[in-house]
């Protein structure tokens, strides 16, 4: 059975094309149609045929194609990334964008809420995002508030996005980021035998909470050697059986030990130690983690 064309397609000319006359909210709207079409066809397959698991099962795999297949080759760096969502459909986000100078796009997001709802404005924040980049290139601060706007135009009141966007120049290894209220990404950097842990703040509230949000960009120039890790809250606050969050502090521990190793074995130690904290209690949150590794020239 196939989703028809109508659930899975957004116009990103017609979105761009809005955008660039300024009618923001007429691309917001073009992304909601999109939203209200996929939930129309899970309430039809309810009530048609009883086979909203099944839809519900398909909707996982359209949502799972729409994420990277494989990390992209990034001149200068390697990375690897996990995605585990609680439910069938996610609220996590992670993509990496090409750019039209050779520069690359890097986001890690986190929507408020779990299931279809989140799942729907997930769609709705790639869609955005990729719509923006697909532009000829503009102030990070513009892009991030562009897309403030068509999140919030296109979502339920109650939904909003933690956003880590990030443009990254392998040329000069030079990243500009904004992070819109998500937890802050770690830049561990080896000195001698000392591990600095360097964070990439929030600069903004969370993408769709408030209509006239402004953001705040910044700069960090990344060295041979330094990993860079981005990950959602599912991460830090995965529980034991007895209540105790994972942290971020445990988490720094783990990265500070692994500092030598390639991004994918700094991933399986991280998925290691969360495993065995975890174990004996079922998962509660989306879990996202990428991991990226910065290579001499």
């Amino acid at each position: 059975m196939n989703i028809p064309t109508q659930a899975q397609t957004i116009s990103y000319e017609d979105i761009i094309e809005a955008l660039d006359k300024g009618h923001h909210r007429k691309a917001a709207l073009l992304l909601r149609n999109q939203a209200e079409s996929f939930a129309q066809l899970l309430e039809r397959s309810e009530v048609e045929s009883g086979s909203l698991h099944r839809e519900l099962e398909i909707a996982r795999d359209v949502q799972k194609a729409s994420f990277p297949a494989h990390c992209p080759a990034i001149p200068g760096l390697t990375c690897a990334t996990f995605y585990k969502p609680v439910h069938s459909l996610g609220g996590d986000y992670y993509d990496f964008l090409p750019l039209q100078d050779g520069a690359w796009g890097i986001a890690v997001g986190d929507v408020s809420g779990k299931g279809i709802g989140a799942a729907l404005v997930v769609a709705t924040l790639q869609a955005s995002l990729r719509a923006q980049t697909l532009r000829p290139r503009s102030r990070i601060e513009t892009l991030m508030k562009n897309v403030n706007h068509l999140v919030r135009e296109s979502s339920p009141a109650e939904f909003f996005a933690s956003l880590f966007y990030a443009e990254y120049r392998p040329a000069s290894r030079l990243l500009r980021y904004v992070n819109a209220g998500h937890n802050p990404p770690m830049v561990m950097r080896r000195s001698g035998s000392r591990c600095k842990v360097l964070l990439l703040n929030p600069g903004g509230a969370p993408v769709g909470a408030l209509q006239d949000s402004t953001y705040i960009s910044a700069t960090f120039l990344l060295e041979p050697g330094d990993i860079l890790v981005a990950y959602t809250d599912g991460i830090t606050e995965s529980e034991n059986v007895d209540g105790d969050c994972f942290g971020q502090d445990r988490l720094e521990r783990i990265l500070c030990n692994c500092t030598a190793r390639d991004s994918q074995e700094v991933l399986q130690c991280i998925l290691n130690e969360l495993s065995a904290h975890s174990l004996g209690r079922s998962q509660a949150d989306d879990m996202t983690l990428v991991v990226m590794r910065v290579e001499a020239k």
